[in-house]
């Protein structure tokens, strides 16, 4: 029996949670950035499928590293409009967390910006 886009999301979820602690772990080591900027971006990868799969499901994210940089940004508008009722999340917020989750993205050796970037976490 295939897996529903609720098991999916929940596997992300935990997924990325446990990429977190690895991340957390080799901060605390002090161990080389390209390893911690690894598991920084697996964690965020999979915590944006996990956000897609829990809506509508996107089978085609299962499989792609280039989800971050548009699904970061929905996470955040989504989560503060939960925080704060009456308020929107500002336009210059979303901007920074697209900047920085396009960071984060192309992180991932195959998502290298269209050959513009060859600095990766996978290959220093």
């Amino acid at each position: 029996m295939a897996a529903t886009n609720k098991q999916w999301a929940r596997g992300f979820a935990l997924q990325a949670l446990s990429d977190l602690r690895a991340r957390e772990t080799l901060v605390n080591a002090n161990v080389e950035k390209c390893h911690r900027l690894h598991f920084l971006q697996m964690a965020a990868e999979k915590a944006c499928k996990a956000y897609l799969n829990a809506g509508s499901g996107h089978d085609r994210v299962k499989k792609s590293h280039a989800c971050i940089e548009r699904t970061l940004p929905m996470i955040a508008r989504d989560y503060y409009s939960k925080l704060n009722d009456n308020n929107q999340i500002r336009g210059w917020e979303i901007s920074e967390i697209r900047r920085i989750a396009h960071e984060i993205q192309v992180l991932a050796p195959a998502c290298n910006d269209g050959d513009l970037r060859e600095d990766n976490s996978e290959y220093p």
